[in-house]
């Protein structure tokens, strides 16, 4: 086992042991979260677990989608089912994220993600440093538009699809 490192731990136990190998199939898991800092975050709860991320899902250290069974707050963020917990990977300082979101709230932009740095064990196996963070979704406390006059575009080079060249001169025209 690592030295502790005062983070708050997420531990993530699959059904069987079963590992976790795509993005598309969620595996039944016992999620348990426990805070040194504030017990009241502890919480034991039932949820799928998949994969998350388009190139990100590629590297060493994966990313992870949870969604509980039923709406949970973690940390005392606003309920719901769905939750993210990001590998930053590429961050050898594990603060990019964290400090963009934080940024956000300084300057009072909507819809800007939580976050909460945690240590991740994977079926009692320690995955390193994640942020948890919510999932970007159209839901109140997370991205609150009224779906009938407003909507949610995510901008994204790598399409779960086949990748699609595009050509920026020709979209600059059409822009224009």
């Amino acid at each position: 086992t690592p030295q502790h490192s005062g983070l708050p731990v997420i531990a993530i136990d699959t059904e069987n042991k079963k590992g976790i190998n795509d993005k598309e199939n969620y595996i039944s898991s016992v999620i348990t979260v426990i805070d040194p800092d504030n017990t009241e975050y502890d919480l034991e709860a039932t949820a799928g677990v998949r994969g998350r991320g388009n190139s990100t899902w590629g590297y060493p250290k994966k990313p992870y989608r949870i969604k509980f069974d039923k709406k949970q707050s973690l940390f005392g963020y606003e309920k719901a089912k769905s939750w993210v917990l990001l590998a930053d990977y590429q961050d050898p300082t594990l603060l990019m994220n964290h400090i963009a979101f934080e940024l956000g709230h300084r300057f009072e932009l909507a819809y800007t993600n939580h976050a909460n740095h945690v240590e991740l064990y994977l079926n009692g196996k320690h995955q390193g440093a994640y942020v948890l963070t919510e999932q970007v979704q159209v839901n109140p406390g997370r991205v609150d538009i009224d779906e009938e006059t407003g909507f949610l575009v995510e901008l994204d080079s790598y399409m779960d699809e086949e990748y699609k060249f595009y050509d920026p001169i020709l979209l600059k025209k059409a822009l224009d």
